[in-house]
This record gives structure tokens, sequence and C-alpha cells, in this order.
């Protein structure tokens, strides 16, 4: 694994423990979230602000897409 001093680490918890996707602004806070990618976007569009959708894995979960 390669590390530099710029590395950052983010920590992301939605309010709903059901989300799994969030999308985020440009100073990494919270826009909107939602159970599906489409449910967190139409509501970040809404804002009219630039955003990041990433998504948020359970804790314990391997996933594969």
């Amino acid at each position: 694994m390669f590390q530099t001093d710029d590395d950052i680490t983010i920590t992301i918890t939605p309010k709903n423990p059901e989300s799994r996707w969030v999308t985020l602004d440009e100073d990494n806070n919270i826009l909107s979230e939602g159970k599906t990618p489409g449910e967190a976007v139409e509501e970040a569009k809404e804002t009219g602000k630039s955003y990041t959708l990433m998504f948020v894995p359970l804790e314990g979960n391997t996933y594969i897409f």
C-alpha cells in the first residue's frame, strides 16, 4: 500500500442507517442520502451544488461490483 502525507480519511455516517448512498459537497459534508444512488442524486440536484456520489458499505460486509 502506497501512502503519502496527502492521504485523507473520511468517515461517512448517514443519518438513516438504511442509507447506502450519499452525496458529498466540496467540503465533504453530506448533501443527501438514500437507499439507492438515484434517491441521493435527485436530492443533491435540488441543492444546485456540485457533489460526489459515494457508496457507504455496511461494516463487516464484503461487496463485489
